[in-house]
């Protein structure tokens, strides 16, 4: 990845060129969009946009050419996130004021396609009732649908999940360009991540606002904290000289483990208020290394 970065970054035709050939292929749209947001935070929105400009191009052919809409959807609504987000990274310098760009980003993308697009999931809740009305014994799920689709879950958790994908394509972005110019600087970023503690109860308030007027826009509030939690956890592992095993359990854990992802949520939470990861002695390994670093 990194050489295909490099690659991208020697001159402008390259990036334009690879920019529209991954966004004209619906599975390596995020490759398209990690491009747009390495120029972005690079040379900035202006030469951000004219990459997104040949992205948008390359995904409008392979839309026509395949005549799928949904399928492309994402990375129109995670390419032009990813611009906006990369601004204010750039700007900024802070991934606490970017991701709550991203929330607020995706709760605008979620009621601008609950508004207008919410008809292009019409024909996939159809099948899935279709389906489901053959299967016995599926009433909970076919109820789940019907109230997806009378709440415009789908197009909800479709946008707000865009824009989310967006946060984590940044990151990758995040990751070649420190790789190329500042190297380490990206992992240094992540285990500093905190919340400010009004972000947090801005959170707090805004996911109860929004569980109550529609859960299914409740995704986006949630992963500013998730993000923050699991920053803390790695920051943690590194401090006391936790190699790769148990990062990997850490995420395996919270696919597979019941209540670790709130767990972890809490964790992001509590770190605005109290830096507890600085009274976490680190290992004399860590240590040595930070003195050899000075």
């Amino acid at each position: 990845m990194k050489a295909l970065a490099a690659f991208a970054m020697k001159r402008s035709f390259n990036v334009y060129l690879l920019a529209a050939i991954s966004a004209a292929m619906p599975f390596t749209f995020w490759l398209s969009a990690a491009l747009v947001g390495l120029v972005t935070l690079r040379k900035g929105h202006t030469e951000g946009i004219g990459v997104l400009l040949a992205a948008l191009a390359g995904s409008t052919l392979g839309m026509i050419y395949l005549g799928n809409t949904v399928a492309y959807l994402p990375l129109y609504l995670s390419s032009t996130a990813i611009v906006l987000l990369a601004s204010v990274l750039r700007s900024t310098q802070a991934w606490s004021y970017t991701l709550i760009a991203g929330t607020g980003i995706a709760i605008t993308y979620s009621l601008i396609a609950a508004t207008f697009l919410g008809s292009l999931f019409d024909p996939v809740t159809d099948q899935l009732l279709a389906q489901l009305n053959t299967i016995p014994d599926a009433n909970v799920y076919r109820q789940i649908v019907e109230d997806m689709a009378q709440n415009n879950g789908f197009i909800l958790i479709f946008a707000g999940g865009s824009v989310d994908l967006a946060v984590l394509i940044l990151m990758l972005s995040r990751s070649w360009q420190s790789s190329l110019y500042n190297p380490g600087g990206f992992r240094q970023e992540m285990h500093q991540l905190r919340l400010a503690p009004w972000m947090v109860i801005g959170l707090v308030v805004l996911a109860f606002i929004v569980s109550k007027l529609n859960v299914y826009a409740l995704e986006p509030v949630i992963l500013p904290l998730l993000i923050t939690g699991v920053a803390w956890v790695q920051a943690v592992m590194a401090k006391r000289d936790m190699g790769g095993p148990w990062i990997a359990a850490l995420y395996i854990g919270m696919l597979l483990v019941p209540y670790m992802l709130p767990l972890v949520v809490i964790l992001g939470m509590i770190d605005a208020f109290v830096d507890v990861k600085a009274r976490i002695p680190a290992s004399k390994n860590h240590q040595n290394n930070n003195d050899n670093e000075v």
